[in-house]
C-alpha cells in the first residue's frame, strides 16, 4: 500500500460501498457484513486493490490469511462441511463469501440430515421390527 490514492481511486473506492459502508470487492455478490445483492454495483474490470479500505484490510501473510484464502473459496468451504463434518462450520462462519442465510441454511440442513433425519430413520425402524414382538410376547 505504497501508492498514491488519487481523486479517481476515492471515487472507486466510494461508488463500490455496499449501502451499510463497508468495501466491496469485484468478487462479491452479496454484500459480507449486511448481505445485500451487490452485483449490480461493483464494475469486474475495476482493480480489487482500489476497492479494499485500508482499515479493513485482512492479514494476507500467516496463518490468518491463508485460512481466510480459504475460508472465502465456496467449494472448499463445503468440501471441508462434507469431509471434515462440523470443523467445516468454522470456514463456513469465517467466510466472506456466504450470506448470513445461506450460512444458517447450510448449517440447519447439516443438522437434519446428520441429527434429525438419522433418529428418525432409526425410531422408524425400530417399531416397524420391534412391535410385532412386543404384540407377541405382550399377550
Amino acid at each position: 500500500m505504497n501508492e498514491l490514492i488519487t481523486a479517481d481511486s476515492i471515487e472507486i473506492v466510494a461508488s463500490n460501498e455496499c449501502v451499510c459502508g463497508h468495501y466491496l470487492v469485484p468478487t462479491d455478490n452479496f454484500c459480507a457484513h449486511c448481505g445485500r445483492d451487490c452485483r449490480m454495483v461493483i464494475d469486474a474490470s475495476i482493480s480489487a486493490r482500489h476497492l479494499v479500505h485500508p482499515s479493513s484490510e485482512i492479514a494476507t501473510d500467516g496463518m490468518a490469511g491463508t485460512f481466510q484464502k480459504i475460508a472465502d473459496n465456496r467449494m472448499i468451504v463445503l468440501a471441508m462441511i462434507l469431509f471434515l463434518g462440523p470443523l467445516g462450520f468454522l470456514a463456513l462462519w469465517c467466510s466472506r463469501r456466504f450470506t448470513n442465510r445461506a450460512k444458517v441454511m447450510v448449517t440447519a440442513s447439516y443438522a437434519l440430515l446428520v441429527f434429525v433425519l438419522p433418529v428418525a430413520i432409526i425410531w422408524f425402524w425400530m417399531d416397524l421390527s420391534l412391535r410385532p414382538l412386543v404384540d407377541m410376547f405382550g399377550k
